[in-house]
């Protein structure tokens, strides 16, 4: 039924899944059509006084439930007869019955004949060049305020601090570190307030700590301790031979598989002549061209909250490719052509056995990443939950399409499972969301060790032998480490001065990996210069060599060194700096020269301590 045809007054019902998968009615009633909800669109708005709708309100994960509504003088039994009008796709929380809003079918089904299959194959065979990158940059700055509320140490955030400036210098304008911006909008406050896709992400903890990372994506995480069944045998009053792909059935999103099932769910509206499944009666993430798994589902239940309700619900069986994604709704296909990494976890805690979990990440530039770190952390805390006093180390491998492998190494002291998070989620993002290239992840390999100590320190005390020293001596540093819960342990270095440096004074700071590699960063900007991927890897490899147990000595110099390009010219005479400096070379880049020197220590460091050195030439006889 076209919505020209519609009228206030009709009636009709809708199709859904309250339980198992079971498509079951239920009662609509057509109260107003409001024209020009956005341009050259309009869309229906109904009441439903099903006593289980009346309950619950509009249920997150109903979206897509077809809408039927009887002509006049047809006979009126529910479930039976009527003409499609579209799919509850839009609804308020916090009302006082169910008011839903559905979407127009011939809108939907113009995106299903959109649906490109020779698109959707290159997408799943190839990277592509970037896009979505606000959603990057919105990622990296929920990040930093995740970080910042959980007042993480900065050992913690090691990774995020460094990403956080190479993502800055990718996108100026981004404010990554403002904290000015809501970490979740309320559905409720938008005009038209589209339904959000229920996906079970682990504990409660896990949901509510997620939930600003996976909300602009549409996705509305839930706690549940619902397993896989893709691969592996439903439940027994699960018969996945009745879950067929048909309107009013469960409509999942299968963003990762394995030893967890990660599915964002809604619901089946159509089947187009050709197979073309259409649903939602929504956007996704309305990206257009996209290529991810759909799958079969069922409900365990509908949990009827206050504020929000949604379904509770597992996924089944691999039933296509969804590969049209817009406004008005999402569009699938029977073939498979998209493509998944695999994740590996091994996990080892105090007084239990090392366990192994394997997952299949969908790929998708923005979601990948997110996924990918969901599972992770839900494999930490998969048995128990860390020990108070405990220290985690954690080494991920990263391999991306071209050969691009990157290795991050890390001691979290008092860590839980979601600090894994920002070691992690910073480096994936920056890899697969970046203005040069969508790389692909092909795989990752997560190893954890937790152990129940601190293994955290701070530098208590620190000396130098002499105040003096002359070009081409060493300065020797002491300083002292007071580990927790332990006596001081104390420590020296030798650190060279290089044998043409200016007589002056000098700061020696004695210092965390953190602060060392952000002044790093900070004093060497064509670092931060990137004109392909390959140039954003091997910052990001860089970066990720500098180890969290370690003091760095650091005495800054006077001369001011010349980058050409990412190519450094240190130790120029001042005249060959002149020469290259010139108003028309614009490759040419200073940046302020340091030497140091590294002391690898058995816990994570804090604490800083700087002294001035003069330099001056010994007199010769």
């Amino acid at each position: 039924m076209p919505i020209n045809e519609v009228r206030i007054g009709m009636k009709g019902y809708g199709m859904t899944v309250f339980k198992g998968t079971t498509i079951e009615p239920f009662p609509v009633e057509v109260l107003s059509i409001i024209p020009d909800t956005q341009p050259k669109t309009a869309s229906i708005w109904i009441k439903c006084d099903d006593p289980r709708l009346t309950q619950s309100g509009p249920v997150q994960g109903m979206s897509g439930s077809p809408i039927y509504l009887w002509d006049e003088g047809e006979e009126q039994t529910i479930g039976k007869g009527g003409r499609l009008i579209g799919a509850f796709a839009f609804g308020y929380s916090q009302v006082q019955y169910c008011l839903a809003g559905v979407q127009p079918i011939e809108y939907m089904r113009e995106v299903g004949q959109r649906i490109d299959e020779e698109e959707m194959s290159k997408k799943a065979k190839s990277s592509s060049l970037a896009s979505g990158t606000i959603l990057a940059t919105q990622t990296m700055a929920t990040l930093n305020q995740l970080a910042k509320i959980k007042n993480l140490p900065e050992s913690h955030t090691i990774y995020l601090d460094s990403m956080t400036k190479i993502m800055e210098a990718m996108y100026p304008q981004s404010n990554i570190t403002s904290t000015q911006q809501p970490l979740t909008q309320n559905f409720s406050t938008q005009l038209n307030p589209q339904m959000m896709l229920p996906l079970s992400v682990g504990s409660s903890q896990t949901a509510q700590f997620i939930a600003p990372l996976l909300q602009p994506y549409g996705l509305m995480p839930v706690a549940s301790s619902s397993g896989s069944l893709i691969g592996s045998a439903p439940p027994p009053s699960i018969n996945p031979a009745d879950a067929i792909m048909q309107p009013g059935s469960t409509l999942a999103v299968t963003l990762a598989y394995g030893d967890m099932d990660l599915s964002g769910t809604g619901t089946c509206t159509d089947i187009l002549p050709d197979g073309t499944v259409l649903g939602f009666g929504h956007a996704m993430f309305g990206q257009g061209s996209l290529s991810l798994p759909m799958s079969t589902g069922y409900v365990h239940f509908i949990v009827p909250l206050r504020s929000t309700s949604f379904k509770q619900s597992s996924s089944l069986q691999i039933a296509g490719t969804l590969g049209n994604d817009e406004n008005s709704a999402v569009a699938g296909i029977p073939n498979e052509y998209f493509k998944t990494s695999p994740v590996a976890v091994t996990v080892k805690l105090p007084d239990q056995p090392e366990r192994s979990y394997i997952y299949h990440i969908a790929d998708h530039p923005a979601l990948t990443p997110i996924i990918s770190v969901i599972t992770t952390l839900n494999s930490i805390a998969a048995v128990q939950e860390l020990p108070i006093e405990n220290t985690m180390f954690a080494e991920l491998t990263m391999r991306f399409e071209g050969d691009r492998v990157l290795t991050s190494k890390v001691m979290l002291p008092t860590a839980s499972s979601q600090s894994i998070v920002f070691s992690a989620l910073p480096i994936l993002s920056s890899m697969m969301q970046n203005p040069f290239q969508q790389l692909k992840l092909e795989s990752m390999d997560v190893n954890v060790n937790v152990i129940d100590t601190i293994l955290a320190g701070r530098i208590i005390s620190a000396r130098i032998d002499q105040a003096e020293v002359a070009p081409g001596e060493d300065v020797v540093v002491h300083f002292d480490l007071q580990p927790y819960a332990e006596a001081p342990k104390s420590y020296s270095a030798k650190l060279r001065v290089p044998i043409d440096t200016p007589e002056g004074n000098y700061q020696v700071a004695i210092t965390t990996p953190q602060r060392y590699l952000s002044q790093k960063l900070s004093t060497r900007p064509h670092l931060l210069k990137y004109n392909n991927i390959d140039e954003l890897y091997q910052t990001i490899k860089q970066t990720l060599d500098v180890q969290n147990n370690a003091v760095y000595v650091v005495m800054n110099l006077a001369d001011k060194g010349i980058a050409i390009g990412r190519e450094e010219l240190p130790n120029l005479p001042s005249s060959k700096r002149i020469m290259i400096m010139n108003k028309t070379n614009t490759y040419a880049t200073p940046y302020k020269e340091f030497v140091e020197t590294k002391v690898d220590t058995e816990i994570v460091p804090t604490g800083e301590f700087r002294f001035q050195v003069k330099v001056q030439n010994i007199p010769s006889d």
